[in-house]
């Protein structure tokens, strides 16, 4: 079976459906992601009008993980950007590349474009930061990176003992621009067992199959009476 590095080395994003993002990315953004060799922010197409377009917010990770185990593909892991001229998030996000090896976002936000504005690290066995701030002064007034208590924020905490501030509902730590490193959104392993094993109890998907007319639930029960032993 091919790996998710054999496909993404065989395979470009744009023979994935994907093109390069240049003009909508902030030049402060551009030079961040730039400095810390992030890669091409991608144009991934969200599914329109289908069950997996209607992926529950929030959820991205079950809900891809249970599409994966459901039907095939492969999971791609990276950030989702949403920026102004004033201010940048770079949120950890999931994205679905189907067996028919497209990539596609399956999940909903608020965003009212029809693509998510993503880099891919295509990493299958790490967690990245939840979520990076990046303001239009960052080189004066720091980078907010999320405040989590794992391996990433703790070690953040007592090396470079940062300020913490709010940001709508969540706090994050204040750390120099000249300290942030790349290696910051990958020092953390994820558990994927327990993803996978969690991922049909969380996933969700809002509208029903245009295949089948059957909704996720439904989908879902239907395969778990399938693996249930007999006795």
């Amino acid at each position: 079976m091919t790996t998710l590095d054999q496909l993404l080395s065989q395979r470009s994003f744009k023979e994935m459906g994907c093109l390069p993002l240049r003009d909508q990315i902030p030049s402060y953004a551009q030079r961040w992601i730039r400095k810390h060799n992030l890669g091409t922010t991608l144009i991934v197409p969200r599914r329109q009008n289908c069950m997996t377009a209607s992926g529950e917010s929030k959820k991205c990770h079950w809900n891809v993980s249970a599409l994966t185990q459901m039907y095939g593909g492969y999971k791609l892991r990276g950030l989702s950007i949403t920026a102004s001229q004033r201010v940048c998030f770079f949120t950890y996000h999931t994205v679905w590349i189907t067996p028919e090896s497209r990539i596609v976002d399956v999940t909903l936000d608020n965003r009212d474009e029809d693509f998510t504005p993503f880099i891919p690290f295509g990493v299958s066995n790490q967690r990245l930061l939840s979520s990076v701030v990046l303001l239009d002064d960052y080189i004066r007034s720091g980078v907010l990176i999320n405040f989590r208590c794992d391996d990433i924020t703790t070690r953040v905490r007592d090396t470079l003992n940062p300020s913490v501030t709010t940001v709508g509902c969540n706090e994050y730590f204040v750390i120099p621009a000249s300290a942030f490193a790349r290696d910051l959104f990958l020092t953390h392993r994820s558990d994927e067992n327990s993803l996978d094993n969690d991922a049909f109890r969380v996933a969700d998907f809002s509208l029903p199959s245009k295949f089948t007319g059957k909704y996720w639930s439904q989908i879902v029960q239907e395969r778990m009476s399938l693996h249930t032993p007999s006795h």
